[in-house]
């Protein structure tokens, strides 16, 4: 508008002037002085009366305007005849951070332990149907819901097995408990039929009644139309603190998973469809050691700066080299392209990890008041974690205690320059997970095994952990050990648990644990010993009806490789180690289960567990996944790739934040100077107004000006403060 508001809220309305952006483009933007004026006020009565006292209004002030010339009569700096009008103005820069609680991103709320009484909990914002076990098309690539319609805008459908949601908003359910979960891409709707990317599991065992809920895994819920709004009127503003959903996942595989490089499934890594952000896995230091080091401040290098803690608790270290997958998680989608693409923000945000308390905007559960820091949560909600505090379903994870004095920095070799600055994402236990990235907007899980879990097409949804390997001699049988006492090699050691009436071909089958521990060979003929730890294997349960809290094994395999010392394993060159003999045999296992005729391991009889590994009890056979999973066999179809883009199965809160970077001129009024104005309406004795400052160059051009809101009085020592925002 032409004029300026009364009862605006600021002090001074400023704007930088065309000379002056002018100036800006070509790097010669200078502020050297300062006038100041009483241009747009009438001294004259009555009009002089107009001052915004006793009811009466002020008078009016144009609004900055780009093509001001300066100021029309300004102030001498001193009574003199010939004084001259210009001050000079002091400037300092600063930065000032602004901040937004941002809701909960992703497909449900943020963590809430379930309250039976109240009904409190966890809260899923997308569609959910609910289906009978009974009307369940297993052992087939499709579902039936009740209205297919309701999945026509996802991408994916999350199936949660024995969890009854329950809320009073059928668009809005609480999570109330433990369940087994599937992850499904979607091919194609035909009516209520759902056709997804591979066959679902034999769900026949269940109880009849047994609950399954469909969940949609994306929705944008930001501008909601209710049946009352005309679908062409703009929607209110949505709210920060809203449930949003701009998160999306691509999990990218620099090698392959085990067993996926078999004769039937000869897709380049070039197909898995998340590999295009192979840069991104660089670039943050995930491929070669050579390329960054990790640092904190002073240059001081991070000790093990990516690792996981194995089934004994021992940090293990992994080298850029052996980080053959992670997670990048990143908010990409801005905002709804019609009606907010900047998503509240003019300048570039990221996710702040402030730890103090200066200026807390964010609570916990209980109201009290936390940090940036503190606030930030991701969680995971359908997934048994190795590492739980308990033994039920779903994960959080948070940003490690970061001191502003010790930053963290992915730091470029080549440029030294060139760092990206991080803080570590931690569970409960504090073991170290991922990575963020906060002024990137990124959130990196680079612990392998949980990358894995992620990854839909894994076909599990609990985590494995990592057994300690060891090395003992093999003085009485020398030629059956499997190493021969030859330096250079190294033994690499996985496994996998099975889950089907033969161990093979079942869709309830899933990836290797995707942590490869490994040992180096010493000149003794040695043996490889296979520790696993007391405590992580909380959520095997023994009894199909137990499975919806848990899941079940019918066999371990052990998976090893042995490489030149300094060579990766490869995919397809892991042999099988057969555990069952020296698991116990059928005494490790449930007599036969009378829903599935099925005999499952008992957890305590691998819990402490050591296996020992000597070259002739090491099977010859190769592992290769179309031998154990049955949606991968005979097939060739981009449908059994992994890497596929997904949203993110879960929720992510923080505070984001911007910094401005703003220049304040100070504007000193001393009361000895600036007294005089030359408006040629003052009469002798009145009171003296100011309704305008401009800031000038070397050349006295107009680079800034400044309106006052409403005339004000000049008296004194004054200070006026401009703030320039960039």
């Amino acid at each position: 508008m032409s004029f300026l508001n009364n009862n605006n809220a600021e002090f001074l309305s400023a704007r930088i002037t065309q000379k002056g952006r002018r100036a800006i483009a070509s790097g010669n933007f200078t502020i050297s002085y300062f006038q100041i004026g009483d241009s747009e006020y009438d001294y004259t009565p009555p009009f002089y009366y107009l001052n915004g006292l006793n009811s009466t209004p002020n008078q009016k002030v144009f609004s900055p305007f780009d093509k001001e010339s300066g100021i029309k009569n300004p102030y001498k700096f001193d009574s003199t005849t010939s004084g001259t009008t210009y001050g000079v103005p002091i400037n300092n820069q600063i930065t000032e951070p602004i901040r937004n609680i941002m809701g909960s991103a992703g497909y449900l709320s943020n963590y809430v332990d379930f309250d039976n009484e109240t009904g409190v909990g966890t809260t899923i914002f997308c569609p959910v149907e609910q289906i009978l076990i009974d009307e369940f098309s297993s052992t087939n690539n499709y579902i039936t819901v009740v209205s297919g319609s309701s999945f026509q805008n996802c991408k994916y459908i999350t199936l949660v097995i024995g969890n009854t949601f329950v809320g009073p908003d059928p668009t809005r359910k609480i999570i109330t408990g433990n369940s087994t979960s599937y992850v499904y891409k979607i091919i194609n709707i035909v009516g209520n039929t759902i056709y997804v990317d591979r066959n679902v599991p034999e769900l026949d065992y269940y109880q009849t009644g047994t609950n399954i809920q469909v969940i949609c895994n994306n929705c944008e819920v930001e501008y909601p139309l209710s049946t009352l709004t005309s679908p062409v009127c703009l929607p209110e503003p949505v709210s920060s603190g809203d449930q949003l959903n701009p998160w999306t996942m691509n999990i990218v595989w620099g090698d392959k998973p085990i067993g996926m490089d078999s004769a039937g499934l000869s897709q380049s890594l070039n197909s898995y469809k998340s590999n295009v952000y192979s840069s991104i896995k660089s670039l943050l230091g995930y491929t070669t050691s050579t390329a960054q080091s990790f640092i904190m401040l002073g240059n001081v290098p991070l000790t093990n700066p990516t690792s996981y803690i194995n089934t004994l608790g021992e940090i293990i270290n992994v080298p850029s080299e052996e980080q053959r997958t992670i997670a990048i998680i990143h908010y990409s989608e801005l905002g709804d392209i019609v009606n907010d693409p900047e998503r509240f923000y003019k300048y570039d945000d990221y996710i702040s990890i402030d730890s103090s308390m200066d200026f807390p905007i964010a609570t916990d559960i209980y109201g009290n008041q936390i940090s940036d820091a503190e606030y930030f949560e991701l969680y995971i909600p359908f997934i048994y974690y190795h590492r739980s505090l308990s033994n039920t379903a779903g994960a959080k994870f948070r940003l490690d205690v970061y001191d502003d004095n010790k930053p963290y920095y992915v730091k470029s070799t080549i440029n030294e320059k060139h760092q990206l600055e991080f803080s570590y994402l931690i569970d409960d236990y504090g073991y170290r997970v991922g990575k963020v990235f906060h002024n990137n907007k990124t959130i990196v899980i680079d612990d392998q095994e949980l990358v894995a879990v992620l990854d839909y097409k894994s076909n599990r949804k609990f985590t494995l952990p990592s057994p300690k390997l060891s090395l003992t001699p093999s003085n009485n049988l020398p030629e059956n050990s499997i190493l021969n006492g030859t330096t250079g090699k190294t033994v690499w050691v996985t496994y996998t648990f099975l889950n089907g009436s033969d161990n093979s071909g079942n869709t309830y089958n899933s990836l290797p644990c995707n942590y490869y521990t490994k040992i180096e060979s010493t000149s003794t003929p040695s043996n490889i010993l296979v520790t696993f730890g007391p405590t992580e294997f909380m959520h095997m349960v023994t009894s199909f009806t137990e499975s919806i809290s848990g899941y079940l094994v019918t066999d371990v395999k052990i998976l090893v490789q042995i490489t030149n010392t300094g060579t990766l394993p490869t995919n397809d060159n892991w042999r099988i180690f057969n555990t069952y003999t020296q698991l116990g045999g059928m005494d490790a296992f449930t007599p036969e289960d009378p829903d599935t005729g099925q005999n499952y391991l008992i957890p305590i009889n691998i819990i402490g567990k050591t296996f020992i590994i000597n070259s002739s009890n090491l099977s010859t056979d190769i592992y290769d996944i179309i031998n154990f999973r049955d949606d991968f066999q005979n097939t060739v179809t981009p449908t059994t790739q992994f890497g596929d883009e997904q949203p993110f199965p879960g929720s992510i809160k923080f505070v984001r934040s911007t910094d401005i970077e703003s220049m304040r001129f100070m504007v000193n009024l001393p009361s000895s100077q600036f007294t005089t104005t030359q408006n040629p309406t003052y009469a002798n004795g009145q009171v003296k107004k100011i309704t305008e400052i401009a800031l000038l160059n070397d050349n006295k051009e107009v680079m800034v000006i400044g309106k006052t809101s409403s005339p004000v009085t000049r008296s004194g020592t004054q200070v006026f403060g401009i703030k320039l925002d960039f």
